[in-house]
């Protein structure tokens, strides 16, 4: 195993206990973003960034165009992506799907956001990557709606494994003599 998820996972072993009911058990446990997808909202936001900062390098305002181009997308890239990624440890039970938010500084879990009886959810995995690396697990819940759970490179094998573990449930068997 890789040795930086090794140490992210021991990070989170050791809060987990405080989420879980009595008795249950964790059988899966990655890393996820959740939300929009945070690569379009940052793209959108700096190229925002960069409109609203670069007439201030047209200007001569304090050095050259090329220093507002690179200062605007810069806050931009990082104001889009804060705005919209909710890092969450993804926890898979024998009895429920949790949604834990992790802390932005060290990774470690925070609160719990949602949870979800594993009944009353199913998952499907994307056929392809969700764009730069990433891996998407749409989860859809009883009532309908539908979360997508974007996982990095260093948790694809997690997140088919997540997909698979909630896979969509069987058909109810037909009446006899229908088609």
């Amino acid at each position: 195993m890789n040795a930086r998820k090794q140490r992210l996972l021991e990070k989170v072993g050791d809060a987990l206990p405080r989420f879980l009911e009595p008795g249950e058990r964790s059988e899966l446990v990655l890393q996820g973003v959740t939300g929009a997808n945070p690569w379009l909202i940052t793209a959108i936001v700096t190229v925002v960034g960069i409109a609203v900062v670069v007439p201030l390098g047209i200007s001569g305002v304090l050095g050259s165009f090329w220093l507002y181009v690179v200062l605007g997308a810069v806050v931009g890239a990082a104001t889009g992506f804060a705005l919209v990624a909710t890092s969450s440890w993804i926890v898979l039970t024998d009895r429920r799907l949790l949604l834990v938010k992790m802390s932005g500084i060290n990774q470690a879990p925070t609160d719990l956001r949602e949870a979800l009886p594993r009944t009353a959810v199913t998952a499907e995995a994307s056929p392809r990557s969700g764009g730069l690396g990433y891996r998407d697990v749409s989860v859809r819940r009883a009532d309908g709606v539908v979360l997508v759970l974007r996982a990095n490179r260093l948790w694809h094998e997690e997140a088919q494994q997540l997909a698979a573990a909630l896979g969509a449930p069987a058909a109810p068997p037909s009446a006899p003599g229908s088609p």
